[in-house]
């Protein structure tokens, strides 16, 4: 996951590698591809859940790492800025 640019400005956005099949090495060394099955709705589902549990515990973590780096009595101060 990259969370901002070169500016520092919110960019969160993810890069992702999505196979569709793999190649195989025959006897003779030949490379040959098999594609792999359309994913079901379960298994889209499941990808879904997983990644949704994985970003609320870097989410969790990140808040949690942000009140201990804050001196005591202090406050987070967002600001929305409107462009």
């Amino acid at each position: 996951m990259q969370r901002g640019d070169s500016s520092l400005r919110l960019n969160v956005h993810y890069h992702t590698l999505a196979l569709d099949g793999v190649c195989v090495r025959d006897d003779a060394g030949l490379l040959h591809f098999h594609a792999l099955p359309t994913p079901t709705l379960e298994q889209v589902a499941d990808v879904t859940r997983w990644t949704y549990e994985g970003l609320a515990r870097v989410c969790e973590l990140d808040a949690d790492a942000d009140r201990r780096a804050r001196p005591a009595g202090t406050r987070r101060v967002l600001r929305r800025v409107h462009q």
